[in-house]
């Protein structure tokens, strides 16, 4: 099975979260988190899970499940999958987890071009 790949670049600020709320339908809970994903190298409906966080050496960083639960992008529309070739901002949960420190030590950000830093969610086999 080839690798499935998403590239997280950062945190969704608070002032973005606050400004679109309306999209997340429900609060954020600790399981939860708001992430800049960057280009998507495939469609990824909502529901889709990932079992791992590497790092750019491909090193695995975390094993658990991670759903993809909402997607949006620049104009703050509701998608049904992260398109092929787009960019997104999607709220992911961890399942019988919270969100690793990881994750939460990426950069909080407000636009896809303010970060550096990045991790990959990964589904398939190591």
């Amino acid at each position: 099975m080839q690798k499935s790949k998403l590239k997280i670049v950062g945190i969704a600020s608070d002032d973005l979260m606050r400004k679109h709320k309306i999209f997340y339908s429900k609060a954020i809970t600790p399981n939860e988190i708001l992430l800049f994903c960057d280009y998507s190298s495939i469609d990824i409906p909502i529901g889709y899970e990932f079992n791992f966080i590497e790092n750019s050496d491909w090193t695995v960083l975390f094993s658990g499940t991670i759903r993809l639960k909402e997607i949006t992008q620049e104009f703050m529309l509701p998608y049904d999958q992260i398109p092929k070739g787009h960019k997104s901002i999607c709220k992911f949960e961890f399942i019988n987890t919270n969100v690793p420190k990881l994750l939460l030590d990426l950069p909080t950000i407000s636009d896809w071009y303010e970060s550096s830093q990045y991790l990959y969610f990964v589904q398939g086999n190591n």
